[in-house]
């Protein structure tokens, strides 16, 4: 047998068995792939996308180098069209790099409310939607192809309030595997680890409550946007959404308890351990942080908090109008905080 075959049956291996022969693409379930240009180094950012029929639908873009290489992965497993780019909420670090994606004319999908707050925070290479029919609003909508033949799905679903503004969990149904539908999860998943540090833009009681919900839904496989399981890029499971829940109410059942012991809430987060999460990548530095954000959740109540989108159809003109007086409320309600857990704190 000559080198050519060799490497051709090499490359037919690692495709027939879900991974890319650059390690950055890896089928985590049927028509279904995770993407990381960096493999499976677990300092990275990871996307997903789903191949319909005839079509794609590409998962977060996070930057114009990360989505334009992104874009050649999705082209080395299929020739199908990438007909939407969809994007879990406003944050600069998830949505920067739609611009790729708009040159191959995809649509550029996000949540209605995410766009003031982007109009109002231009950034570099920052493309924001301005075209009413790439907005979605309400809690739920589906994007399929037209053809009544392909069944397959990728769902939205809007949880309200938690972390960012428009956040939006991302559930593939294939039609030949609709009993194993994947989901993708930014941001409130972090896989084997603590949330980062001071869990900045969460709200830890709403935050809770969203992963509750997440996990009535029917999946197996999922992508997190962050993870450090020992192979990030094969993904995650319904598991991983279940110990972070897990994690956020024993943080919360914890500090009910030193509260009930008389301890001061201001010294609970050097005394609770939750020792069973000392696995986990930044337990030593993450933990107390999160424990203190959840404290200031206690004292001052939940925060950030907003007015949420009611879902109500109202023309594009009116979309900067109908968010202000529910940014102001933020800006106001956030400066406050800031005020009293300096206050606090001396």
């Amino acid at each position: 047998m000559t080198v050519k075959p060799i490497i051709f049956l090499l490359f037919a291996f690692a495709y027939s068995n879900g991974i890319n022969a650059e390690n950055d693409t890896i089928r985590i379930a049927k028509d279904v792939y995770s993407f990381s240009p960096n493999g499976n180094d677990t300092d990275t950012l990871y996307s997903m996308f789903v191949v319909l029929c005839d079509t794609v639908i590409a998962i977060e873009p996070y930057t114009l180098k990360h989505a334009e290489l992104f874009i050649a992965a999705i082209r080395r497993v299929t020739n199908n069209k990438i007909t939407h780019l969809l994007i879990s909420h406003n944050h600069w670090d998830h949505a920067t790099g739609a611009k790729a994606f708009k040159d191959i004319d995809a649509k550029v999908i996000i949540h209605r409310e995410a766009i003031p707050w982007q109009r109002a925070n231009p950034y570099p290479d920052l493309w924001v939607v301005t075209n009413k029919k790439d907005m979605w609003y309400g809690n739920y909508t589906e994007i399929k192809e037209e053809s009544e033949e392909c069944k397959s799905k990728v769902e939205l679903h809007y949880k309200g309030m938690n972390h960012g503004l428009g956040m939006t969990f991302f559930r593939a149904v294939i039609q030949d595997d609709v009993e194993n539908p994947s989901m993708f999860i930014a941001d409130l998943v972090y896989a084997n680890a603590t949330m980062f540090g001071p869990v900045l833009d969460f709200n830890l009681v709403e935050t809770e409550r969203t992963l509750k919900e997440l996990l009535t839904l029917k999946f197996n496989a999922a992508v997190f946007s962050h993870s450090a399981r020992s192979n990030p890029n094969e993904g995650g499971s319904k598991a991983d959404v279940q110990m972070m829940y897990d994690y956020l109410v024993d943080i919360r059942k914890g500090i009910d308890e030193e509260l009930g012991k008389g301890e001061n809430i201001y010294a609970i987060s050097s005394i609770l351990t939750l020792t069973k999460y000392a696995g986990w990548v930044r337990y030593d530095t993450g933990l107390a942080a999160n424990i203190n954000k959840r404290i200031y959740e206690r004292v001052m109540g939940p925060y950030p908090w907003r007015i949420v989108d009611d879902g109500r159809d109202i023309d594009e003109e009116d979309i900067n109008k109908y968010s202000n007086a529910s940014m102001l409320t933020v800006s106001i309600i956030n400066v406050f905080f800031l005020c009293l857990v300096a206050l606090l704190m001396h």
